[in-house]
């Protein structure tokens, strides 16, 4: 079930899943994303529209929650 979803999230720029949100978002495979790069991607999981670094404040609403996920690893 979990690989399933993984590969079907939706994401900003209508990417659905990981590994094709990484490609859209960053231009790389998931492989060889930064450890950042992977959270941003849990994140947008939770608002892909409302954090899509791409749109207006997104990024920055995006970098805050990414950072709060960071500090609690």
């Amino acid at each position: 079930i979990l690989e399933w979803y993984l590969n079907e999230v939706p994401l900003p720029g209508r990417a659905r899943g990981v590994a094709e949100g990484a490609r859209a978002l960053f231009g790389r495979d998931l492989s060889t994303l930064s450890k950042r790069e992977v959270l941003s991607l849990a994140v947008l999981v939770r608002a892909p529209s409302l954090l899509d670094p791409r749109g207006a404040g997104g990024g920055s609403r995006l970098a805050v929650r990414v950072e709060r996920l960071a500090g609690l690893l």
